[in-house]
């Protein structure tokens, strides 16, 4: 969900959106590739009002992240769910490339 006003605008032209989601006392990280090309996600930074910031990353690294590593145009999927400290507020942002090299072949008739 995007923050304010200006975010939600400019939350239309991006590729990789990231949504904190939640429930109770849980928040569940949600990314999603509205893009046209494939991204491979590098990082996701969550910081928190109270203080707090981690790093999520692909496995073997310290603390991993639950989604895929490259997400396909028009994916979403899960990626960290936690219980930040009441009141806090949170945060997060996705580094990423895009891939957007193509190669393909001549037609070949069978």
């Amino acid at each position: 969900m995007a923050c304010n006003p200006c975010e939600t605008s400019f939350r239309s032209a991006t590729s990789v959106v990231v949504s904190i989601v939640k429930s109770g006392t849980a928040a569940t990280l949600w990314v999603n590739n509205q893009g046209r090309n494939i991204v491979h996600l590098r990082r996701i930074l969550v910081c928190s009002s109270s203080g707090s910031t981690f790093y999520l990353r692909p496995a073997p690294s310290g603390i991993t992240w639950s989604g895929p590593e490259y997400l396909e145009p028009g994916m979403t999927a899960q990626y960290y769910s936690w219980t930040p400290s009441a009141g806090s507020e949170v945060q997060a942002q996705a580094e990423y490339t895009e891939i957007d090299g193509r190669s393909r072949s001549c037609s070949e008739q069978f």
